[in-house]
This record gives C-alpha cells, structure tokens and sequence, in this order.
C-alpha cells in the first residue's frame, strides 16, 4: 500500500483511516513506513457519506478522499500499542474475575439445596 500511495500521490500525501478494529494496527504501520496518516472520526465521516446515492466500498472511498480534500473532518487520536496491551489485560482480568465470582456463586447455590452452607470464604480460595 505504500508503494502505491507514493506513487500515485506523492510523498506529501495524506492518508485518510476511518477509526474501526483494525485502525490501530494500521495507523501505527503506516506512520512507520514515515507515510502521513490522519485518523478520521468515523460517526463524522459516515454523516457525510451518507448523502451518496449508491454506497459501494468505491464511492466510499472516493467521499473519504473528498473529505480530506476539503478538510471537513473531525481527526481523532489513535492509542498507542502500550496502552491497547493495557486495556486488552485489564479487560481480561475483569471477564476472568466475573467468571471466578459467577461460578462461586452457583456452586454455592447449589450446594445450598443439599443443605450445605460454605461460609464466607473472603480472600481464600473456594
């Protein structure tokens, strides 16, 4: 892709990105390929896609194109990879410890039928 960009716009071009899942992997290679990238608002871009009468993933890129012509965007920042890694391990510490609590809690439900009562365990392991 950047071979093709140079080639066809030079090496003074802007390279608009709407935000989306791939967004940082992208953003990052291309900046370090020393390629101008600009990371557009999506919800922005897609109010002014909108107005096209046929949405094809061509006319899609083409309005892109348009709005960074003109200048009508809305530039977001983009984390860094330290700061997705952050956020990735402190989700999944939070998925692992609502799971832990949610098996506890039905374990001990259904124990409760049976007559068994295990006591508040706080800070040992079940």
């Amino acid at each position: 892709m950047e071979q093709a960009v140079r080639r066809h716009a030079g090496d003074e071009a802007a390279v608009g990105v709407e935000t989306g899942p791939m967004t940082p992997w992208l953003v990052h290679e291309l900046r370090r390929r020393k390629l101008n990238v600009i990371c557009l608002d999506a919800r922005h871009a897609r109010a002014a896609l909108q107005m096209q009468i046929n949405k094809t993933d061509q006319n899609d890129a083409e309005g892109l194109a348009q709005i960074m012509r003109t200048g009508w965007y809305r530039a977001v920042h983009v984390k860094s990879y330290e700061a997705h890694r952050a956020r990735a391990l402190l989700g999944a510490r939070a998925q692992l410890v609502g799971m832990t609590t949610r098996l506890s809690n039905h374990i001990r439900g259904v124990l409760k039928v049976f007559g068994l009562l295990p006591g508040a365990m706080r800070g040992l392991p079940f």
